[in-house]
């Protein structure tokens, strides 16, 4: 159960772990909260996309535990994240679990959260900028438009579109009008916008790839849903980013904000 005697203004309490958001990477996009518990955590666990401006908000005695993987690479299983975060709390920690984005949008946050509950650990979740939302803002997509999109799919792209029993139909997204959101998805761009075209999503519709959204590397496709896997082939994209696809791409031609000069201010994004 969350503790009953911490408060979303007070400060932290020791054995509780705090499972926090850390945006899309620029550190000014941290919550008020999340810095905070930062300067106040014993130890943070924390993941592959939390960039180093944002873990420089650490306290310097603080225990830092890097628990990410790269690209279905070697890392730690969640087994064994979630029980040291049940032992550094039994430890009478400030633990703060610091996840890139949001840490109940495709962060693990609900399996993690779950598991603190069944081992009677106190804990909290502390929202964070999810990546979809940082990076579509930086490039100036407008996710919802009153001309252009009423409502916005978030999917995960990480699984395999050729799958016989693949649990995303994305033929029938492609016929929702809405803006769709696709986290992971670089390694299988090419299957999933066949895809979409296989269920009558025009070949026109506009597209756009963000890499490291909202960080000093900054970098911008824009095409079509014909044209976005080639284009981000020839141009080097590569995970982390986020694909947009949807008719509210094309309004990033008069929005997009976030040039080079802005993006040097924030730093050299994540290593």
């Amino acid at each position: 159960m969350p503790s009953a005697g911490s408060s979303s203004r007070g400060s932290a309490a020791p054995g509780t772990v705090y499972l926090v958001g850390a945006g899309p990477g620029d550190p000014e996009l941290l919550t008020v909260k999340a810095r905070r518990l930062l300067g106040e955590a014993d130890a943070v666990v924390y993941d592959q996309l939390v960039s180093p401006e944002v873990l420089a908000a650490v306290r310097a005695d603080c225990e830092r535990v890097f628990a990410g993987k790269k690209g279905g690479g070697p890392g730690f299983q969640q087994d064994d994240i979630d029980a040291m975060l049940v032992r550094l709390a039994r430890e009478g920690k400030i633990v703060v679990r610091l996840k890139g984005g949001d840490p109940f949008v495709f962060g693990r946050g609900g399996e993690e959260a779950e598991y603190l509950a069944s081992s009677g650990v106190p804990f909290e979740i502390v929202p964070g900028i999810t990546a979809a939302l940082g990076a579509a803002a930086y490039a100036g997509i407008p996710l919802t438009h009153r001309a252009s999109s009423s409502a916005v799919v978030f999917l995960t792209g990480h699984e395999d579109p050729s799958k016989a029993n693949s649990s995303i139909r994305w033929e029938e997204y492609a016929r929702l009008g809405a803006t769709l959101c696709i986290y992971m998805g670089m390694r299988n761009l090419a299957g999933i916008v066949g895809r979409l075209q296989e269920g009558g999503m025009a070949g026109d519709t506009p597209a756009a790839i963000i890499q490291e959204a909202t960080t000093g590397r900054h970098r911008v496709i824009v095409g079509t849903l014909a044209t976005i896997a080639a284009r981000a082939t020839a141009e080097h994209f590569e995970a982390p980013a986020v694909v947009v696809i949807g008719d509210v791409v094309a309004h990033a031609d008069r929005l997009a904000w976030f040039g080079p000069a802005r993006a040097a201010a924030v730093g050299p994004g994540r290593t």
